[in-house]
Formats: C-alpha cells, sequence, structure tokens
C-alpha cells in the first residue's frame, strides 16, 4: 500500500502532536519505487511527546527531490531551512543551532556518521551521501546526548534510506513483484547533474520468508560553478559514483531482519577557497593571495556494512526491540602544493569502525513507556604522508596527520522514561552515561620531540541528563519546556592529530576534557486545519570548549606559528526560531509557509596571548554564527492530482541578513570580508508534475534558481551562491 504524498514542494514540517504511545509517524511521503510496509527506525529514534514541531522536521525523500538542488546538504538546507555553508562544492555543512562540524550529530539508519576524526569546523560528511538512497530525514535541533551521546550539542541531523520489504507492489512478471527506476537531472549552473537507476523486489528467502530488496546505482558530474552576475566559481567542479543496496528479511510477522551496504566516492574535489584570492584578514587589509597552487581531495570515500534486526512482536520482555550490527569507514586522500613551493604534499587518511547498538522500549507500568539500551564504537585510524620534491621527482616518507597507532573507543548506556499526567501533560526523563578510550603511539620520526607529541592515550566519561514537560494548553496549543545536558568528548582530531590551518599548525594535546552543554528551551506549538506555527527560544551555556592556543616553544622549535589545543572558556548561544504554515481559504490550493532562524553567539575565554599580553577571545562574538535567515514560500497544492500537467508549484524567496558581529578567527579566515557578509534574498520558482496516470509511470520537475540572478555568498563559505539557472529532472518507473 502507498502511503499519501503530503506535499511535494513545501517543507514536511511535522505539526501534529503526537500522543504518548503513539506508533510511527504517519507523515511519509509517496515513495512509489519502495511500498514499505512499516517505517525503518529503531526504538530510540521514534518521537516522544514532549519534542516540540519546532525542533523537529521531517523531510521526505519526494521533498527532498522537489528542490532541485544538486547535493543532499543543498537538499536539506532548502527543504528544512537548515544554514548550509560550502568551503567546496564537494562539501557542504550543515548548522545547527549555531554549531557544525562534528558539533552536529549525523546517522543514517540509527548509526553514526561522525567519527573520532570528524572535524571541528564545517566538512564534507553530509554530501558523501547520495540523496537518491535516502527515505526520508529528521532533524532534531537541540542536544540530544542522552540518546546518542557525544557530538549532538546543536542537535542532530537522523538520515534513513529506501528498502522494499514485503507488501502489494506492480510486477513485470515473474515470480514476483519487481519495479525498476531511472532518474535524470541536470543543472544549467554547473553544466551537469545526476543519473540514478534502481530496481527493487519483492519474493521469499529462507524457507520461504517474505523478503524483498533495493538496489541502485548514481552518478555525477559537476562543471565550475556560475555564480550570480555570471561570474565563473574556478577550481569548484568534481565527479562521483555511487552504489547502494539493501535487503530485507521478514523472520517472522513483526520481526525483520535487514542488511544495507553503500559505498560513496568522491574524485578530484578542489578545497576551493585556498586556491582563489581570498578576503582581507584584516579589516582595511589587501586581498589574501591563494594559499596552494595545488589543493584537492583526490578521493573523499565512504562505506558501510549494516546488519539490523527490528522486533516488534507481542509476548516477549519488550514491546519493541532493535539491534544493528555495523562496520563502516572513510578514506581521505589529498595532494596539496602551497604556493611556490616545489614539494607536493601527498595525505592519506582511512577510518575503519565497527559498532553495535541495542535498544529495548517497554512499559512497565501504565502511563509509562521506557526505552533503554547500549552502544559502541571503535575506531582504527591509519594515516600516512608522502613528501615529492616535484623537480627531481624524489620521495619521501614522512608523519601522517594522525599518530601512528591511533585507536578511539566510544560507548555508552542510557535509559528514558516517557510519563503520562492526566489528559494533557508529558514528561520526558532521561540519563546516560558515556565512555571514550583513545590510544596512539609517538610520531616516527617525532616532531621536534615536542610536548605532547611522542604519544599517549587519553580516558574521558560525561553523565548526562534531561528532563522535558509538555502541557496543552488548548487542543491547538502545547507549551513546552526543556532542560538538557549534552556534550562533545574531544576526538583524535584534537587529541593525536598534527594539522596545518590558515594561521599556521596545529598541535594535539592528550590531556583535554569533554566539551559540556546545559541547554534551556521554552516552545510554543499551535495547531488547526488549515494553520500550524510554533515558535523556540532557547539558551546553550558550553562549557571547555576546545580552541587553540599559541605555543611559544613549538614555534621556535617548528620556525612557523604553532597553536595548542586546550579547553578555554566557554560560549554562550542563545536564539529564536519560528515555523509557520497557512492555507489561503478553507478549500484553497494554495498554502503559504515561512520560517526563520535568529541566533547569537558569544565567546568568553581568558587565555592570555604571548605575543600581545592580551585575551583575544574574551568575550567577542563566537566563530561562524549564521546571520538572520529564513525562507517564505507559496505553494499550489491541488486537492485532485490528476486534474493537469502540474500538481504542484512554489514560489520560494529565501534571504538572510548581513552578518557583522564577527569573531577575531572570522576575520581571519579568508573565507569571510572583515567587514561583514552582506544579506541577500534570493528567489526561486518550482514546477512538478506527473508521468503517466495519476504519477505511475514517473514525475517531471522544472527549477528556475536565484531568478534575479543576484550575487551573494553563504556566510563563511569559500565562494559565492549559484546565479540564475534552470534545473530540469525526470523520474521514470517501469
Amino acid at each position: 500500500m502507498i502511503p499519501q504524498v503530503l506535499s511535494l514542494a513545501a517543507p514536511a514540517v511535522v505539526f501534529s502532536s503526537p500522543t504518548l504511545f503513539q506508533q510511527e509517524s504517519d507523515t511519509q511521503a509517496a515513495q512509489p519505487e519502495i511500498l514499505p510496509e512499516v517505517i525503518v527506525s529503531a526504538a530510540r529514534s521514534e518521537r516522544v511527546a514532549t519534542q516540540s514541531d519546532i525542533a523537529v522536521t521531517v523531510v521526505t525523500a519526494e521533498e527532498l527531490r522537489a528542490t532541485g538542488q544538486r547535493s543532499l546538504p543543498r537538499m536539506l538546507g532548502e527543504a528544512a531551512g537548515v544554514w548550509i555553508q560550502e568551503t567546496n562544492l564537494g562539501g557542504g555543512s550543515a548548522f545547527l543551532r549555531g554549531v557544525t562540524g562534528n558539533q552536529v550529530l549525523i546517522l543514517i539508519d540509527g548509526v553514526r556518521l561522525n567519527d573520532s576524526t570528524t572535524r571541528f569546523g564545517p566538512n564534507q560528511s553530509l554530501n558523501g551521501i547520495d540523496p537518491d538512497i535516502v527515505d526520508r530525514i529528521e532533524v532534531i535541533r537541540g542536544p540530544i546526548s542522552v540518546l546518542y551521546g557525544s557530538d549532538a550539542v546543536g542537535g542532530a541531523i537522523l538520515i534513513w534510506t529506501k528498502r522494499r520489504a514485503n507488501g502489494e507492489g506492480p510486477s513485470t512478471g515473474g515470480e514476483g513483484p519487481l519495479r525498476g527506476e531511472l532518474s535524470l537531472d541536470y543543472r544549467s549552473q554547473v553544466a551537469g547533474g545526476r543519473a540514478h537507476s534502481g530496481i527493487s523486489g519483492q519474493g521469499t528467502a529462507f524457507g520461504g520468508k517474505p523478503a524483498g530488496f533495493y538496489a541502485s546505482i548514481s552518478g555525477r558530474q559537476f562543471d565550475d560553478l556560475r555564480t550570480g552576475g555570471g561570474e565563473i566559481a574556478e577550481f569548484t567542479g568534481f565527479d562521483g559514483w555511487s552504489v547502494f543496496l539493501s535487503g530485507d528479511v521478514e523472520l517472522a510477522e513483526d520481526r525483520i531482519l535487514r542488511y544495507t551496504a553503500r559505498l560513496n566516492r568522491d574524485f578530484d574535489v578542489p578545497r576551493t577557497d585556498t586556491l582563489v584570492t581570498g578576503f582581507p584578514s584584516v579589516v582595511g587589509g589587501p586581498p589574501t593571495p591563494p594559499g596552494d597552487d595545488q589543493r584537492d581531495f583526490v578521493l573523499q570515500e565512504q562505506w558501510s556494512h549494516l546488519l539490523s534486526y527490528d522486533d516488534r512482536s507481542e509476548g516477549g520482555f519488550a514491546d519493541r526491540f532493535s539491534a544493528r550490527l555495523s562496520y563502516r569507514g572513510t578514506e581521505e586522500l589529498r595532494e596539496r602544493i602551497q604556493a611556490g613551493s616545489d614539494e607536493r604534499r601527498t595525505e592519506n587518511d582511512e577510518v575503519e569502525t565497527f559498532g553495535i547498538g541495542l535498544d529495548w522500549r517497554f512499559q512497565p507500568l501504565e502511563g509509562h513507556r521506557v526505552t533503554f539500551g547500549v552502544d559502541s564504537d571503535y575506531d582504527d585510524v591509519t594515516s600516512s604522508r608522502i613528501d615529492t620534491d616535484l623537480p627531481s621527482g624524489t620521495t619521501s616518507l614522512d608523519n601522517g596527520a594522525f599518530a601512528p597507532g591511533s585507536e578511539f573507543l566510544r560507548t555508552g548506556v542510557f535509559i528514558q522514561d516517557e510519563i503520562r499526567i492526566g489528559s494533557k501533560t508529558d514528561v520526558t526523563a532521561g540519563l546516560r552515561y558515556s565512555y571514550f578510550d583513545a590510544e596512539f603511539d609517538a610520531f616516527d620520526p617525532p616532531v621536534d620531540e615536542l610536548p605532547g607529541d611522542e604519544g599517549g592515550s587519553s580516558t574521558q566519561n560525561q553523565l548526562t541528563g534531561s528532563l522535558a514537560v509538555a502541557h496543552a494548553v488548548t487542543d491547538a496549543t502545547r507549551v513546552i519546556a526543556t532542560v538538557a545536558q549534552g556534550f562533545r568528548a574531544a576526538n583524535l582530531s584534537e587529541l593525536a592529530r598534527i594539522g596545518s590551518f590558515g594561521s599556521g599548525v596545529e598541535l594535539p594535546n592528550p590531556a583535554l576534557d569533554p566539551e559540556r552543554v546545559l541547554h534551556s528551551e521554552i516552545a510554543v506549538d499551535h495547531t488547526t486545519k488549515n494553520r500550524q506555527f510554533g515558535f523556540a527560544g532557547f539558551y546553550d551555556d558550553i562549557s571547555d570548549i576546545v580552541g587553540r592556543s599559541f605555543d611559544p616553544v613549538a614555534t621556535a622549535s617548528l620556525g612557523e606559528n604553532a597553536f595548542r589545543r586546550e579547553n578555554q572558556g566557554k560560549v554562550v548561544i542563545y536564539g529564536l526560531e519560528g515555523r509557520w504554515r497557512e492555507r489561503l481559504g478553507s478549500d484553497s490550493p494554495f498554502w503559504i509557509d515561512g520560517q526563520f532562524s535568529w541566533i547569537v553567539g558569544d565567546q568568553f575565554d581568558d587565555t592570555i596571548d604571548p605575543a600581545t599580553g592580551e585575551a583575544p577571545f574574551r568575550d567577542v562574538p563566537f566563530r561562524r554564527i549564521p546571520p538572520f535567515f529564513g525562507q517564505v514560500g507559496l505553494d499550489y497544492l491541488p486537492r485532485d492530482l490528476a486534474l493537469g500537467l502540474i500538481d504542484t508549484a512554489r514560489l520560494n524567496v529565501r534571504f538572510a541578513a548581513a552578518q557583522n558581529r564577527l569573531s577575531p578567527g572570522d576575520i581571519a579566515d579568508r573565507r569571510i570580508d572583515p567587514d561583514g557578509s552582506a544579506g541577500f534574498v534570493s528567489v526561486d520558482l518550482r514546477f512538478h508534475g506527473p508521468l503517466g496516470e495519476n504519477g505511475d509511470r514517473g514525475r517531471w520537475r522544472i527549477g528556475i534558481d536565484n531568478l534575479l540572478d543576484q550575487r551573494y555568498r553563504i556566510h563563511g563559505s569559500g565562494f559565492d551562491a549559484p546565479g540564475f539557472g534552470l534545473g530540469f529532472g525526470l523520474e521514470f518507473y517501469f
């Protein structure tokens, strides 16, 4: 049975207020090629009654495709109203509640994508996921460290992949129903796009057990980007491909075993911001010349194998049991020639991760629903470097970015109780204990025998709690109050890595403590038949923030500016977020919606810079905080989808104010104008329609981006945003 379409253009904000023991969400858009019988999730991933609508955004695969954007980060940015920064075209880092990088947790089918090498700043992790394999995405704003542990400081992005389960479906003949799909997407701004093909089927396995599978392959090719005003952003194009396999077996009623395999590879992705002239490093100064003659991610690879089991059968210890066993990894191969140098540096980092997760959910007493579980992940990191003298062609081995023998273990146990009090009040309380252990050997050869570079170990642990209360003021309005702790354990990027950045070289520190956040939030949800709105105010106090401290001894030894990783002071981030959607008339096919985010961040660090005798980060704006931003849209969504060629249309206006509150790090960043990032308004048009009767043969879509061809740059990005362009998409089902 195919679920009903909600919307093919507008963000699928989950406005309905769930009751305590509500089962899976019914807000899924139609996926003609997949035909799921149940929604894929895990026990700990089910939405609780005390999560506000403004804090949770659910975006379906159809809504992602409807944006017409070229990558998953850009699709998510438009469909869910998330701020996306791009250092290069092969990246795309999501900001949640003012933070990004390893302070935002990304999970795929309940398994962490973040590992112990995930960087503090913007990264390419989200771009390494093929959008054509995504079934839906849930964006959760605010710390959820009780359920998922480290890194969920600003929130989490939960990605669920496509599947084919046992159920009804069209058949092309043979013993079981089969369905194929083919999609093509083209974008004029990059003179390229994506191609995707897939096949799904249903049948039997293991002695007649109902089974289903889904398999796909995708490719992409992008040339250099055309920005607003017809300018070409040099050093932006790249190519890549992906493969994906999912298989389900129904071992017994409500007992499903699933296996997935995923491989994504991007090739020759330029590090755009260092290859082009950048903004001045001081107000009124000259432009910053390119720092590199070559700097490419020759290979960016993600791969995973996941075996999961889900048991919802009655009569056991728990109402639901979920188990995940994963083997996954990444590889990043980089080549760099610094400006004016005769040496090419080739670096390679590989991470292999083994993980296990177990969740149970049961109702021990009336009015209580308890979820508890354990999870553990072990990272093994291999890092190497080869230096090549270009005139002679001779090579030499040197230390990789990470210390040899780098290993990282994270494990934790949690419990969460959802409590129903009367008919109008829900309470959720949770507690988690997390433990981390890192081991690494000395760099060989030693890095001038600097302290912290001789190898060592690090042990960290954290106890985390949360409490949320939701009360129904009226049948349509709820108020939700939340107090939660979050944290981020220092990882190998800070404990055991020597790496270069814009101001010099950063050195590891095995004695770092976790970053800790105390989060408080008040939210209001209002839902009626033709109107939904919500807003939330939040305040985050992040202590022991990990930063860089100038090291004069290491600087004298290395002959270049050296900075040691240190816990430094605290950061306060607060803001207001809102979302609104309304039908224009009781039976009108037109809807209007809007959303906004206003965030302020300040850093309080008393660390003294020995070169100046001052504390440069004492009471200053925090780095890379997005400006006030949002979007407003007008949707055409006819009730009868069979009446015309166009069944959905959207006028979307994205906007951002100027960002003039810059930290010292922002001013020194070649990607950011020291006078501040200018505001912008960008207008897009989207049209969609069916192929065949009721879309049974496929869908088409046309998009017009940046209608006014405005030239602007997303704050913190390494190049200007796409200019005026056309996008075309076709999907065929057979």
